[in-house]
């Protein structure tokens, strides 16, 4: 049996997808995109343990903007990581 391989294009320039996928670490970016409401906050609170609320959260916040899920072993700006704990 042969095996095709398919080259991928990249439809977006590196710079690009940076920007639709990276996580925003700006003050203004955090508050836009990393703020939790009162339904998360009892979500968070009510149906997890406290050694993991705050990872729940910030892959809640990922989930959101930028629509994705962390990758195995990804650490998140330190600055959104602050800014989801307080």
């Amino acid at each position: 049996m042969r095996s095709l391989a398919v080259a991928r294009r990249k439809i977006l320039k590196t710079q690009d997808r940076q920007g639709l996928f990276d996580i925003p670490a700006d003050e203004d970016s955090l508050i836009r995109h990393y703020s939790l409401s009162a339904a998360d906050r009892l979500e968070i609170d009510l149906r997890r343990r406290e050694h993991n609320k705050l990872g729940f959260a910030v892959q809640l916040c990922v989930m959101r903007h930028p629509g994705r899920v962390l990758a195995a072993g990804e650490i998140p700006p330190l600055a959104m990581l602050r800014y989801v704990a307080d």
